[in-house]
Parts: structure tokens; sequence; C-alpha cells
């Protein structure tokens, strides 16, 4: 695949220097990192309405020469969406950074419409990264942009039914893979084995993160929020639950048949801990803990049955 996509660069390059290509100046601007971000999915070029006005704005600023009032700044950033005539173009200019992202050129076809057409081609920076792109246009809008940079890394992005899909590869294996959608954000994000089984899947909606095997069966369940922690074993059975009930604790034991053996709930507020152990899925015993070690067992029907104490471990002195 990623042979495909270097040849797909080179005849791309061939196409758009083999055409009268018109050079546009430094006042336009491009919103590829909202695409990309899957804000999007409408590739707009924009001019700054004032650009004298914002090129002196800038200069002030940098050079700390006087202070600026909020109004100015406010005009200095004024821009408007840019409608270009049929034809090929080439933007090239110090102007596209946006949350260290810098687009450092940009070649594309504008159709009748004055719609993006086609495809077009980008070379981009983000934080010292140097990446080449390929963005398709479908109807006007974005529908596919493949990515390459060096160490053999590469992605392809794509948009349908503006749910945006980002698939990441590394040294030709696939590596990741994110799902967004326009205006709602991350769906979820999903981290391969070479084997392309799943190790970790990041649920954004439901806040759930999850762990596999590389047999891709799942290992650990965790809820971002609550913590809450669900193990399992190699065969997939839940082993372990950890859960939080204000100031407690909770954790809860598995046998193989995934029935409840033992509970152990920690009250931090009254320094106290409780282990329940179970018989069939129903309490067989159960044990109060200070914090001392001092322990009092009961039945099921909370009758007393005995007093035990937790060994003391002490240090031998010097």
């Amino acid at each position: 695949m990623r042979k495909n996509i270097v040849l797909l660069f080179l005849f791309f390059s061939h196409i758009i220097f083999a055409q009268e290509v018109i050079s546009l100046k430094d006042k336009y601007l491009l919103n590829l990192i909202d695409v990309l971000k899957c804000k999007t999915d409408i590739l707009k070029m924009e001019e700054y309405v004032d650009y004298d006005l914002y090129l002196r704005t800038m200069n002030i600023l940098n050079t700390g020469s006087k202070s600026i009032d909020f109004e100015q700044f406010k005009k200095a950033e004024e821009k408007r969406i840019t409608l270009l005539e049929k034809g090929n173009y080439i933007l090239t200019n110090d102007n596209n950074e946006r949350e260290n992202f810098y687009v450092e050129k940009f070649q594309f076809e504008i159709g009748t419409n004055h719609n993006f057409v086609g495809k077009a081609l980008v070379e981009w920076t983000q934080y010292g990264r140097k990446v080449t792109s390929i963005i398709y246009f479908k109807n006007g809008k974005v529908s596919k942009i493949e990515h390459k940079s060096p160490y053999e890394n590469f992605a392809v992005f794509q948009i349908q039914d503006s749910v945006c899909t980002t698939t990441f590869f590394k040294n030709n294996i696939l590596e990741a893979k994110q799902i967004s959608k326009i205006g709602k954000g991350k769906l979820e994000r999903l981290g391969f084995y070479e084997n392309g089984n799943v190790y970790k899947k990041h649920d954004y909606i439901n806040r759930i993160e999850q762990f596999f095997r590389e047999d891709g069966i799942i290992a650990e369940s965790i809820n971002v929020d609550t913590k809450e922690t669900i193990n399992y074993d190699s065969e997939g059975k839940k082993t372990s639950h950890v859960y939080f009930q204000g100031s407690q604790e909770v954790s809860e034991y598995f046998d193989d048949n995934e029935e409840i053996e033992r509970k152990v709930i920690v009250d931090s507020d009254k320094n106290i801990r409780t282990h329940y152990y179970y018989k069939k899925g129903e309490i067989d015993t159960y044990e109060i803990e200070d914090k001392w070690g001092n322990i009092k067992v009961y039945d099921r029907n909370n009758k007393f049955i005995e007093d035990k104490q937790i060994p003391r471990v002490y240090a031998p002195g010097p």
C-alpha cells in the first residue's frame, strides 16, 4: 500500500506542474487543521480583509514596541471566505500556522462552481514533523486524505456520512485507528498488535478504556471517570471488579465460573475493612477488621463466631 501511495504522489506532482498554476498572495489562509480534527468536511480558503493592518499589528505584537487595543486586534484578524475562479493554484506563505500546524505548500484545483475538485497536494509540518498529503474531493467536500511522513509512517483519513476515520500505519503495519464525528469530537480510538488484533480501545462516548491480549481476548476494562475496573483471565472470564461507593472502595473476586467468591469493602472514613466470603453465590461468613488489625468474624445470619488478630510484623532493631 505504501508503494502505491508514493507512486501516486509522484504522478500527481507531475500533473500539477504540467499545467499553468496561479500563485496566491500571502493574505490567504486554509482551514486544513479543522478538517483533520473532524470539525468540518468543507475545506475553505479565507483571506484577511485588511492584510496591511494585519501585518502592522503582528509586527507590533512581535516587537512589543507599543500596546494594541482589543478593537484594533479584532479588526486585524477579520477574514472573509474567498471564492476563486476555475483554475490551478499554489499557496505558499507564512500565515497558515495554527496550533503548531503549518501549511508550507498547497497545490489545488478549483472547478466552475468555485469548489475544490479532483485532488490537492499539501506539504505541512506539525511539531517539527513534515508530512505530505493528498486530499481527495467529492461534491466540493473532502472525502479522503492520504498522509505520508518519514520513517515509513503514513495514514489515511476518510470522511463518510459525517464520520471521520483516520487509520495510522507504522513500518507498513496497521498501528491505530481513530473515529470521530463532525462537530461531535472523537468517538473511539483503537490500537493494534502487529498481528492485526486490537490491543486497546478507548470509547470516548461511554468513557470506557479496554485492553486486550494478543489473541484478541479482553484483559481489562476501565471507566475513565469513575475508575471502575474489571479484570479478565486468559479465557475472557471475569476475575475481579473494583468500584467505588462514596467513601467505600469495593473489590469483588470471582471463581472460574464467574461466580463471586470474595468481596472486600474498604471504608476510608471509618478505617474499617470488611471481608465477605461466598459459597454458591451467597454470603457464608464475613469479617470486620479495624485499623489495628482486630478482626471479628460473623456467619451469614450475623451471629458472632470468633475474634482474630492479624499478626504484627516488627522490624528487628539495630
